[in-house]
């Protein structure tokens, strides 16, 4: 339903049924509005045609954004430039969501790819031209790395994370599916260690966890969820390559499955990987709101701390590692 906000003076375009009928409304002359005092940015509109159900228009121009609707939540595909709009309690929702066909279509390019990137490592592994132990770190190490790559590809909408977010809860639901063994899906078998469809329900399915809270809550906007996932996916991805193949004679004494060639390769691997990832994201015009840029330094301390915080057991590593990144990295972005 739509409820038009009304002035003084009467607009002969518009109808009395319009403001009690369900309709679509179809907006033109998108203006997009920054607000830096509050690090957002909202749609706004000039324009708003309005297409009855009996199939009457109505047009009329207002200054006023989609989002100054109270209780609405907007999903507006700017290519056909096209929402509908409906009723949501405002203790729900309280800002619009807005999105673009674009978005939709990486979303759909990234669960593809990975599907693709997976089988193919898989298949590598049936014909036995690689380990398993190999390729299961391969896709540890690579899968989420390639789906932040994509990031700046979506736009700047407010709606675009709860579009990428699909691209890991999907990957998620999918593991847990297969954990269960409701589906002869063999996803598990590639992104386990033992191969058992129980063991995907543990790390991996934390792993797509992570992914999901850090695309929602700290997306493109901040560096601290680009470093987390970086230090999670190829930092902790290489300190148990090199590790075991090359670490088993030096080990850590208070943590003995811990090799001090592991927790180097960690350290080098993950600061690199968050390095490049910001350079990269610097190069395709992308701009940290509010949040800043990590130094060398504190990347360097973020690093280190992350690779400390691996030999330690207390915790899942999927999860005490991303979370030491954006904590220790929060930290010192506000002493910068």
């Amino acid at each position: 339903m739509l409820d038009l906000p009304r002035k003084r003076e009467r607009v002969p375009l518009l109808d009395d049924r319009v403001s009690t009928s369900p309709c679509f409304v179809c907006a033109t002359n998108c203006i997009k509005e920054h607000r830096p005092h509050k690090n957002t940015s909202i749609l706004r509109v000039s324009t708003v045609s309005i297409k009855h159900r009996d199939n009457l228009c109505y047009e009329r121009t207002t200054n006023r954004g989609l989002g100054k609707f109270p209780f609405r939540l907007n999903m507006l595909l700017m290519d056909s430039c096209t929402c509908t709009t409906s009723i949501i309690p405002s203790f729900f929702l309280s800002r619009e969501l807005v999105f673009d066909r674009k978005d939709v279509v990486i979303a759909c390019a990234d669960l593809i790819g990975a599907t693709i990137w997976i089988l193919f490592w898989q298949w590598m592994a049936s014909k036995d031209w690689i380990e398993r132990t190999i390729s299961r770190k391969i896709v540890h190490m690579t899968c989420t790395p390639l789906f932040v790559l994509t990031w700046p590809l979506f736009t700047d909408l407010s709606g675009s994370r709860w579009v990428a977010c699909i691209v890991p809860l999907l990957m998620g639901f999918r593991l847990w599916i297969a954990g269960k063994g409701w589906s002869s899906d063999t996803i598990s078998k590639i992104v386990s260690r033992k191969g058992s469809t129980e063991e995907a329900l543990k790390g991996p399915l934390y792993y797509v966890i992570v992914t999901f809270l850090v695309t929602l809550f700290l997306w493109k906007d901040s560096p601290l969820g680009i470093v987390a996932l970086m230090q999670l996916c190829l930092g902790d991805g290489f300190a148990e390559v090199i590790g075991r193949r090359w670490g088993k004679s030096l080990t850590w004494p208070f943590c003995r499955d811990k090799s001090v060639i592991g927790t180097f390769a960690f350290s080098i691997a993950g600061f690199l990987a968050s390095y490049f990832a910001l350079v990269y994201f610097k190069s395709v015009g992308t701009k940290f709101l509010g949040a800043g840029e990590l130094s060398i330094f504190s990347l360097l301390v973020v690093t280190l701390t992350c690779s400390a915080v691996e030999l330690v057991n207390f915790l899942d590593d999927n999860f005490s590692v991303p979370f030491m990144a954006v904590l220790i990295g929060s930290l010192l972005l506000r002493n910068n």
